[in-house]
């Protein structure tokens, strides 16, 4: 049992460290780029939580708001680039974060990998609907 405990301390720890570490990299790479951004929508990107998860979705500068498309029962957020990105079901935020979003779009929170085959791939953590307004 102790052992257990410490393994769950020690995985907790990890994510602190990981999620830390994550968000001040991100403030390093965009420096400066979102000073001027309403607080309000600032306010709303910090209050995202993906509870499935656990996690916290983002700093500005992971969360991104797109189009959005429907099909086949899937959702795809279209990036600038024109690429759709399919949302996994356990990205998607509750009705709450849609209706008291600020920017009156979808918008997608992720990470982009590069796979073992060198192929960029995503990491969707979190997905807002576009706004019910």
């Amino acid at each position: 049992m102790k052992k257990i405990l410490i393994a769950v301390v020690i995985v907790i720890m990890a994510s602190i460290l990981f999620w830390s570490v994550h968000q001040a990299l991100a403030r390093e790479q965009y420096p400066g780029q979102y000073d001027n951004v309403d607080p309000k929508i600032h306010e709303w990107y910090h209050g995202l939580r993906n509870d499935i998860r656990g996690i916290i979705c983002c700093d500005l500068s992971d969360c991104h708001p797109v189009e959005m498309a429907f099909k086949d029962n899937k959702y795809y957020a279209i990036l600038e680039t024109g690429e759709r990105i399919e949302i996994p079901p356990e990205a998607i935020l509750p009705q709450k974060y849609e209706i008291g979003n600020p920017t009156g779009q979808a918008v997608v929170c992720y990470r982009t990998f590069t796979n073992d085959k060198d192929e960029l791939k995503y990491d969707v953590f979190c997905f807002v609907r576009g706004s019910w307004s």
